[in-house]
Order: C-alpha cells, then structure tokens, then sequence
C-alpha cells in the first residue's frame, strides 16, 4: 500500500508538473505573439490586433499538432517567428503614413504577408523534397550575424515606436526621445529588461526567472496604478495601455481582402526586393532552428521531413495571410527546463492557446504596454549583446566589418541591400584573405628534383653538375587571379639567375590544385611568352582532366599549342627534362665490354673475379625479362640497352623506375628471399648479364672474401640508391 500511494503521488506530481508547464508556455506564447505581432499591427492598425493575434494563435496550434501527428517525441512547439514579423513592419512601417485610408494600409499589409508566407512555404518545401538547404552552408557566417544583429536593431526601434510614436528609421527625432515626458514611456521598461537580461546571463540554468520576472512586472505596474490611484481608462489614454475602441474580428479582417481596388499594387512591386530577402531570412532561420534543436534536444531530426511538413504548413498559412512560423528553440526549451517531458504539457498549452483565440482580447486589454514592450527589449537586447557585440571578440576586424555594415544597412536602408552589401563584401573579403594564402606549396631545386630513371654512370655524373637548372614548383589551393602573382614573380626571379648559355626548366606541380579560373591560366600563357625569348621551359604536370581541357584550349587561343608541355605524372616531366640536359651530356660509347660497365659499379679486381660466376642474356624490346610474384632466379647487370620497373595492381600499373647500362636489378629478392616484388620489362635492345641464386650461393661458400666485397660494395650501391629515392619522394610529397 505505501509503495502504491507512493507512486500515486509521484504520477500526480508529474501530471501537475506538465499541466502547470503547458498552462505557463501557452500564457508565454499569448503574450510574445501580441508583442510581437503588435510591431506590425500598431497605430491605424491596432484594431486588427485581436485578429492577428487569433490568426498567430492558430499557426502555433497547428504547427504544434501536426508535429506531433507527425513525429511524436520529442515534443517540438511550433510558433509564428520573431525575424518574419521585424522584417514585415520594418517594410510597412511607411504603409500606414503613406495610405490614404486604414483599408488600404491594412490590405496592403495583409498582401505582403500573403506572398511572404507563401513563399517561405515553397521553398521550404523544396528545400525538404530536394536538399536545397545544403546550400545554405555557403552563407558566409558574418552575412548570417549582420542579419540578426539587424532584426535586434529594428526589434528596438519597433518597440520604441509603439511605446512613444516616434519612428526613427522614417525620420523621426532622435532627440525627442529624452525628453522627460517620452523617456518616462520607454526608459523604464528598457531599464527593467536590462535587469532580466543580466539575470538570465548570470543564471543561465534557472529558466523560470524569465517567466517570473515577466509576471513580477505586472504586479509592479498594478501596484504603481494603485499607489497613484491611477484608473485603468485613464492609463489607456495616457498610452500606457493599448486603448482599442472596437475590436475588429476576422470577418473585418479577410472581407475587404477581395476587393483588390483595396491593395497599394504600386507598393507591392516596389518592395518585391525586400520579400524576397524576408523568404531567405526565414528559411536560412528554420535550418539553422533545426541544428539548435539538435543540440539542445540531444537528437537527430529529419531534416526533409521537417522542412517538407513546415513548408506545407506555411503555404495554407500563406493562402490565409496568416503570419509564417515554425519550430521555436526557446519554447521547446522552455518547455523541457519547466518538466514539461510529457504529451500532457503539449496538449495542455494547445489548450491555453486555443482560449487565446476567444479571449486573446482581453489579454491585450489588461497587460500593460510595458509588458510587451519587456518582451521585445529582451528578444532584442540578447540578439544585439549575442550577434553586435560579443560577435566582435569571435571575428576578424574585416569580417566583423560586413556584420556592421549588413546591421547599418537594415536599419537605414532596406534588406535588399543589407543582402547586396553582405555578399559583396564577403565576395571580396574571402578573395582579398584567401589571396593572401600562398599557393606555393613547396619549391625545390637542384639535387632534390629527380625521376626515377637510373642513368649510364657517364650521364648520371653530367646530370649531377647540371640538376640546378632544374626548379620545381609544387602549387596548392586554387588559383584565381588574386594569387597567381606570386608564382609568376617565383617563375621570373628564378629565370634571371639562370645561365642561358644551356637550357633550364621550370616545372609546376598541379597535384594538390583544386581548381582554376580563366585569369590564372591567362597567367600561365603570359608566363610562356616572357620566357619565350630565352632557353627556359615551362613544364606543368599532374593537370586534372577539365583542367588540361582549359589550359590546352587557352594555348591553342593564344597560337602557342607548341608551347603546350604538360605531362600526366611528375616523374615524366622531370624525365623529359633531364633528357633535354642530356642533348648537352657526352655520347657513349656505342658499345662497352662486361668488364668496362661492371667497372662502373665494382672495383676493377672485383669486376673481372665476378664475370665467372654470370651468364649473358639478350633481350628484345617489349619482352618480360621477369614478372611480378615471380620466384626470384638471381641479380641482373645491364650491360647495354634499357629496361622498365613496374608494379601492378588491380588499378593500374605505376612506374618505379627505369634503368639503363651501367646499372643493376633484382638485388632485393635474392637477399630478402622473396619472389619477385615487380615486373621488368625490356624497352630498348638490352644484354643483361646475372648472377644466379645457386652461382651466388657457389661464390659465398668458395671465395668467401670476394663473396665480402660483393656484399659490402652492393650495400654502399643500395644506400645510394635508397638516397636518391627518398629525394624522388621529397619532390613528390614536399
């Protein structure tokens, strides 16, 4: 029995818990949607504002009941959305001083929330149908804080128009603001939210101060009428109090809509700029609404299914002019923070929301302006201190540049031109700063710049005094025309140091690009006619297909194809160089005994007690010699001709190297005991002379000291070796 009462209680406790969060969020909801609809619905229009209120009531009851029909947990709590109604009163603010008649004013308005509501529903919904809000990824960061910043501003100014009447944006006097009289309508209330706004920061984890200091301030403002012995119609004239003469109802609110004589049409096209900027606004605010929702609820949403369903929502809400909304981070929250975890508290807040809908009047009536108006200051106090000055510690002093800018042009201009302002500056901003990235990976010169070609000793030694005339340029990035600068003044300054009595070669490395625009290939072209006069080369390599497609179509253009060198791969064009040098080396002899190029790797007493022990083999151009995984035979000395190393794999088949006389091969396999680890492949008329497994074996168990000599002369030609390899990979990688 104590277990079951004991359980009892906790169910009523969680129940009350729930009911209690439902009825305090939808109160919440009743007066932050009369706050903020009344920046719209304000001076002629406020006695539309019960309607509005209705119309805003059931875009939270709707948007709130089909996410839950659709999802279920976690409960999200859908509410029209503070940036839609800044952004339409910010375009109508002049509405109502230009019409000729509050009709006009009125239609006019609803026309434009209309096309706005409508037009967010579509393109939410195909955002959600086809992953448009990818897109949105590419919005630079600074463009998105200028444009909250900017709705903190005009949520401000908004809200000190309907306290005191005097419009700003529109000309008013900033002065007349201070006076006492005016000061005594705003100050007070600005000061109050100051006071909320340094106690949510100070105690971020305790969300009921919101709410209480909310209903604190109603207490206060009842309690200063008392004390004046103030009667609430006279604090209605004194414009501390809405003073509404006649409710106008829904009928008021849509019947005249038909009657399109009624619509400033003139109006409507002339602002079709600022609707769509007011479209992309609020869609780049459902994505980013969703990732917060993300976070704060610890899941992961569907974002199609979201952005379809809000986006079928907010066309019917578009085709009832109703004000467009979708999911609230701060409600949801709320909600959360307040215990409400339970289907109970939703349905308890549609509850409260739909007893809006037929008494939000007299809600409007009773609260005082005050009130509201603490609601607007919070929203746009927070967004200022969030977006305008915390952001200046978070961003570069350019980048914060652009987010004042867009809040300046928000407020003194219009959205389309914070857009216009905001892109273009980011456009130069991210050119100007990635031009300053260089696009010079790496430079190397000399020795470090090598293929993996094993030359005629002769010619090997010839290349060595020559290798300075070789530079090799690895670029990185993308290059446009704001950064190509620097490797055409690298290319120009190495070309001065060079002797031009023999050739010299410079090559660039397109391996790490991304891409390429037009003005940087220009340069390349440019580069190769400067050049063209002396003996320098200009190799490019590793070109992406479009790339090459570019650049070969530039050239052709430019009556230079000859000019044209591009190689696929970098151990190619360092080839192709090193054999232009080669046009200068010494000839060879045509032909050279077995003892005069085993010379070239072994002393001479060591070259002629080896030739015993090898067996000559021709080879014909295009034949194995040997293929990969193969069981190794013995070591192979090239005596004449040439040979190529290659390693197959199920993609390709890649270059190790080539070989020519004077040089040997298969040395790994017979000291590893391992099979063939690749495929040589004769490629000129070769003799090779080898030293097979069981001779080599012979020649360790007979002449063990010359079997030494062997093996200590083959370690310093493989040390070697591996030296040249790791500058090969050097120029590769570096």
């Amino acid at each position: 029995m104590p277990d079951e009462r004991a359980l009892q209680e906790k169910k009523l406790s969680f129940m009350i818990v729930n009911i209690s969060s439902g009825i305090l969020l939808g109160l919440l909801i009743i007066l932050d949607t009369t706050a903020l609809a009344s920046l719209v619905f304000h001076g002629t229009l406020l006695v539309y504002l019960p309607a509005a209120l209705c119309l805003s009531l059931l875009v939270t009851i709707f948007l709130t009941g089909l996410r839950l029909l659709l999802a279920g947990s976690p409960y999200i709590i859908g509410n029209v959305q503070e940036a839609y109604f800044v952004m339409i009163a910010a375009l109508t603010v002049s509405l109502a001083q230009e019409a000729s008649q509050s009709l006009i004013s009125i239609h006019t308005t609803l026309a434009l929330m209309m096309l706005c509501t409508f037009m967010i529903g579509c393109i939410l919904y195909m955002a959600g149908r086809y992953r448009l809000y990818k897109f949105l990824q590419f919005i630079p960061y600074p463009v998105v804080v200028g444009y909250l910043a900017g709705l903190g501003g005009l949520i401000l100014l908004g809200t000190i128009n309907i306290l005191t009447g005097v419009n700003i944006t529109e000309g008013g006097n900033l002065g007349s603001l201070f006076t006492p009289k005016e000061l005594a309508l705003w100050l007070p209330a600005f000061a109050y939210t100051l006071l909320m706004v340094l106690l949510a920061r100070k105690f971020p984890d305790k969300k009921w101060l919101f709410p209480a200091m909310i209903l604190l301030a109603i207490f206060i403002f009842y309690c200063l009428l008392f004390v004046l012995d103030l009667p609430i119609d006279k604090a209605r004239h004194a414009n501390l109090m809405f003073n509404l003469e006649h409710f106008s109802g829904l009928n008021v609110f849509y019947h005249p809509f038909f009657a399109k004589s009624y619509i400033d049409w003139p109006f409507v096209l002339q602002h079709l700029y600022d609707v769509v900027a007011i479209v992309l606004v609020n869609f780049l605010g459902v994505f980013v609404h969703l990732n917060a929702l993300e976070t704060e609820l610890s899941t992961t949403l569907d974002m199609r299914l979201e952005m379809r369903s809000y986006g079928l929502a907010n066309l019917l809400f578009g085709l009832l002019a109703a004000p467009a909304g979708y999911h609230s981070v701060g409600l949801t929250a709320l909600n959360h923070t307040f215990g409400g975890r339970h289907l109970v508290s939703i349905i308890t807040l549609l509850v409260v929301a739909l007893l809006g809908i037929f008494y939000g009047s007299y809600i409007i009536l009773l609260v005082p302006k005050s009130v509201f108006a603490i609601l607007l200051f919070f929203i746009s106090i927070n967004w200022l201190a969030s977006y305008l000055i915390q952001s200046r510690k978070k961003l570069p002093l350019l980048e914060y540049l652009i987010v004042m800018i867009i809040f300046l042009s928000m407020l003194l201009l219009s959205f389309y031109w914070a857009v216009i302002f905001g892109i273009l500056l980011s456009v130069l901003i991210f050119g100007y700063q990635y031009s300053r990235i260089s696009v010079i990976h790496s430079e190397l010169q000399g020795e470090q710049v090598r293929s993996t070609v094993k030359y005629h000793p002769i010619h090997a030694r010839f290349l060595e005094k020559k290798r300075h005339q070789l530079v090799l340029i690895k670029l990185q990035g993308y290059l446009f025309f704001g950064n190509t600068a620097e490797l055409t003044a690298k290319a120009l300054s190495y070309i001065k140091t060079v002797d031009f009595a023999e050739e010299a070669f410079i090559l660039f490395d397109f391996s790490l690009v991304k891409g390429i625009d037009y003005s940087a290939i220009h340069a390349f072209v440019r580069l190769n006619q400067q050049v063209k006069k002396t003996k320098v080369q200009v190799i490019l390599c590793n070109l992406a297909e479009k790339m090459l497609a570019s650049f070969t179509q530039a050239y052709r253009q430019a009556e230079m194809a000859q000019d044209f060198i591009h190689y696929a791969k970098l151990d190619y064009a360092i080839e192709w160089s090193e054999k232009k040098l080669l046009n200068h080396a010494p000839s060879l002899p045509q032909t050279e005994s077995v003892h005069v190029q085993l010379r070239n790797l072994f002393s001479e007493s060591l070259a002629n007690a080896l030739i015993p022990y090898l067996t000559a083999r021709h080879y014909c151009p295009g034949e194995i010699i040997y293929r990969q995984g193969e069981q190794t035979t013995g070591i192979d000395f090239i005596i004449s001709g040439a040979v190529e190393i290659l390693l197959e794999t199920k993609l390709q088949t890649v270059r190790l190297g080539k070989f020519y006389s004077g040089n040997m091969i298969g040395e790994m396999g017979v000291y590893l005991q391992e099979n063939r680890s690749a495929t040589v492949k004769c490629i000129e008329p070769a003799l090779l002379y080898t030293l097979s497994k069981e001779q080599f074996r012979e020649m360790n168990q007979k002449e063990p000291k010359l079997a030494a000599l062997f093996h200590f002369t083959l370690a310093k030609i493989l040390s070697e070796r591996l030296k040249s390899t790791n500058r090969f990979i050097s120029s590769s990688l570096f």
